[in-house]
């Protein structure tokens, strides 16, 4: 376990390879099994409470009933936007501790023309996806915030035949979009941190292959009024919504 809460996402991402989905993955796979395997492995650890796909707006009306768009975005003065893909902090049992960690999940899956074209998401983003909905998570409340990108390996879509040259192929395409999201976020002081992995999917696992990671700062937008107006609602939710 690391010194701060955040660390315990990092933690996940100290070894080559790591399991970040203990089961045999589907045929296939989604960000969902990869989002839903990361809180599977944050929560063997019973002091850690997790919850994936937290849409606030549902969160809002099991708590408060249905409402107007305006009167919620006057009340929490916040668009309520985006959905955080993976949401953790410690608990007793009881209660959530602050701080709040939120992840953005990207998982690179589309690749076609025999290796010619780069991975893209099965949208077609590139690799500057997620990095507006990480900050966007800034104005939400949490203390601190992550990137994570994680791009696919499908060797029939590689060029060449050994199987370590295609491996080298691959982690050079994934250190390339991990350098160029860091340039980014150093040369703006971006308050995110940012996990970039390539994976493969292996008889009883999805296996990635870290190749950055980088520290999140404090989000400097934690005590704003939305900012605590959302975390209280957060909070608030815990024992409505539970885990997830």
């Amino acid at each position: 376990m690391g010194e701060q809460p955040y660390e315990r996402f990092i933690d996940l991402f100290s070894e080559t390879p790591v399991k970040i989905y203990d089961h045999a993955p589907p045929d296939n796979v989604q960000e969902a099994n990869i989002v839903s395997g990361i809180i599977g492995r944050l929560r063997e650890d019973e002091s850690v409470w997790a919850r994936r796909e937290v849409n606030l707006w549902e969160m809002i009306e099991v708590l408060d009933g249905r409402q107007r768009p305006d009167a919620v975005g006057k009340q929490y003065q916040h668009p309520i936007q985006p959905d955080i893909d993976l949401l953790y902090c410690e608990t007793d049992g009881a209660t959530q501790q602050s701080p709040l960690v939120a992840v953005e999940a990207k998982h690179f899956a589309k690749q076609t023309g025999d290796g010619r074209v780069m991975p893209k998401l099965r949208s077609n983003d590139g690799f500057y996806a997620g990095l507006g909905q990480a900050l966007s998570l800034l104005l939400m409340g949490v203390e601190y915030v992550f990137l994570a990108h994680f791009v696919s390996f499908h060797p029939d879509y590689w060029n060449g035949e050994n199987q370590n040259d295609l491996m080298t192929a691959h982690r050079t395409v994934t250190n390339l979009y991990a350098r160029s999201i860091c340039r980014l976020i150093d040369a703006f002081d971006l308050p995110i941190g940012y996990i970039a992995a390539g994976t493969r999917p292996a008889a009883d696992a999805i296996a990635a292959y870290p190749v950055t990671v980088k520290p999140p700062t404090k989000n400097p937008f934690v005590d704003t009024t939305s900012g605590n107006r959302i975390r209280g609602l957060l909070y608030d939710s815990y024992n409505s919504l539970g885990q997830q």
